[in-house]
C-alpha cells in the first residue's frame, strides 16, 4: 500500500505531527445513468483513502500523545444535490468519521479537525464541471458560489488549525460557519437543515 510505503520512508527521519487527508475526486452524474463502479471508486478514494492514511499514523500519534489529523470533506457533507449521489455520501462518511475520531482520540491528546472547502480551482474541479448535469450547474449558480484558489482555501484552513478549531473555516463561510467546536457534531435534523440553508439559501428556497 502506498500509504505504508510513504510512512516507512519517513520513520527513520521524522515523526508525523500533522496528517492532512485531502485526496479526493468528484464524478457528477444522474443516479440512474451512473454505474455502481463509479460509486465504489468515489468511496474508495474519498473515504477509504483518508481512512487508510489515518489508520497508518494514528497508533503512533496515540503512543506519543501528540498529533493533529485534518480531514478535508466538503460543503456537501451537510447537504446533497442532484448529480452528487456518488460524491456527497463519501463526504458525509468523512464527517461521521471525523466526529467519531474526535471523541475517541481527544483523551490521548490527538486533535481531529474537519474542513468543508468551497469550489476550488483545481484540475479536479475542471473535470467535475465537464460532468455536472444541468440541474447541478443551476444549483451552483443559485448559491452564488465563487471559485477560490487552493491558496485561499489552505490559508483559511490553517488559520483555524492554529486556533484549534474542530470545524476549520472556509474562505466563503468564515462569518457563517460554526465556530463552536461542539456545533454540528451530532445528527439533529434541524441542524442539518439549518446548515443546508446557510450554505445554499437560494437553491433551497
Amino acid at each position: 500500500m502506498q500509504v505504508n510505503k510513504a510512512l516507512a520512508a519517513t520513520k527513520s527521519r521524522a515523526t508525523i505531527d500533522v496528517l492532512i487527508c485531502c485526496a479526493g475526486a468528484s464524478y457528477p452524474g444522474r443516479f440512474l445513468e451512473q454505474d455502481l463502479d463509479v460509486h465504489e471508486t468515489t468511496m474508495q478514494l474519498n473515504y477509504f483513502g483518508s481512512l487508510y492514511a489515518i489508520k497508518a499514523v494514528a497508533a503512533e500519534m496515540v503512543a506519543r500523545r501528540q498529533g493533529r489529523i485534518v480531514i478535508v470533506s466538503s460543503a456537501l457533507m451537510a447537504v446533497g444535490f442532484v448529480g452528487f449521489t456518488t460524491y456527497a455520501p463519501s463526504k458525509w462518511a468523512l464527517r461521521g468519521l471525523a466526529d467519531c475520531l474526535r471523541n475517541e482520540f481527544l483523551p490521548f491528546g490527538i486533535h481531529v479537525h474537519i474542513a468543508a472547502p468551497p469550489d476550488t480551482n483545481t484540475p479536479g474541479y475542471e473535470n467535475e464541471m465537464k460532468l455536472k448535469p444541468p440541474e447541478a450547474v443551476l444549483a451552483s449558480q443559485a448559491a452564488g458560489e465563487d471559485l477560490y484558489t487552493p491558496e485561499q482555501v489552505a490559508s483559511a484552513m490553517m488559520s483555524g488549525l492554529e486556533k484549534g478549531k474542530y470545524h476549520l473555516p472556509s474562505p466563503n463561510l468564515v462569518p457563517q460557519f460554526p465556530q463552536d467546536p461542539n456545533e454540528l457534531s451530532g445528527t439533529d435534523a434541524r441542524v442539518q437543515a439549518a446548515v443546508g440553508w446557510r450554505f445554499f439559501p437560494s437553491a433551497l428556497a
